[in-house]
């Protein structure tokens, strides 16, 4: 059987758990709070007190090509405001995290797939299909509808798909592809603030100021809880119910303003 939540696993379930399944991710989950969860309660205490290194924002953009452009209209074009600020978050939060680790990654694979990876939820892209049940594999097709059109290669173009289907894993491995393992803790920075301790804090609030959280915390959970109630054979039924994803959220320490 293919690891769950890989494109793999996904061309041969539809994005439908099994019981082996549930127990991966579930232990996935169990070993991953663990490993966590001493940084986690240090942050939101106030204790943490050692971050990587403050990165100049000034000094980085974002790619500038013929997908990225594309990602961009689309995402502009099919999703509310708080969601384009959290994709463009996801993204700036997973490559901050790339760079104080020092990890190697494929920028322009890292943007869109953070651009795309809900798109699932929106749009031509919310129809389910056999083959599409779980959101993540429609916006895999996003994703790759949009490198498809700019002339990707299938290595590249199978990193970003790959990165956006994990997505719903709740932790990522980095065997399974550095940009994967970025953006799901990207994701996780933004939405729960889980790993925002490997941005430095001035960081993590000069991305806030750039893009604001908007009604991010009204929204974004009722939308991934109701696609995940039409859907409970998937990944979001389980990170909603057993994983309680959706307190994870309440309990974010993002304001707006």
């Amino acid at each position: 059987m293919s690891v769950v939540g890989t494109l793999a696993w996904a061309s041969e379930t539809g994005g439908r758990l099994n019981f082996q399944d549930r127990v991966a991710l579930a232990r996935l989950a169990g070993v991953t709070l663990i490993s966590a969860l001493p940084d986690l309660v240090k942050y939101r205490l106030g204790l943490k007190r050692r971050f990587p290194a403050a990165v100049d924002l000034e000094g980085l953009s974002v790619p500038d090509t013929v997908a990225a452009r594309e990602a961009e209209a689309i995402l502009t074009e099919l999703t509310p405001p708080f969601m384009v600020n959290h994709s463009l978050r996801t993204y700036w939060f997973s490559r901050l995290i790339g760079l104080g680790a020092g990890l190697p990654f494929d920028d322009e694979v890292l943007y869109v797939a953070s651009l795309t990876h809900d798109l699932g939820f929106y749009g031509a892209y919310s129809e389910p299909a056999p083959a599409s049940e779980c959101f993540t594999i429609r916006s895999a097709r996003a994703a790759t509808d949009v490198v498809d059109r700019a002339g990707w290669d299938a290595s590249r173009r199978a990193r970003v798909a790959e990165a956006v289907v994990l997505n719903a894993n709740g932790e990522v491995p980095i065997a399974l592809g550095a940009e994967a393992h970025l953006m799901m803790r990207g994701v996780l920075v933004d939405a729960t603030g889980v790993h925002a301790w490997r941005i430095h804090p001035e960081n993590v609030s000069a991305v806030f100021e750039r893009l604001p959280l908007l009604d991010q915390k009204d929204h974004l959970f009722p939308t991934f809880s109701s696609e995940a109630d039409r859907h409970p054979q998937c990944r979001g039924y389980f990170a909603k119910n057993v994983l309680q994803f959706g307190l994870m959220v309440k309990l974010a320490p993002w304001n707006a303003p």
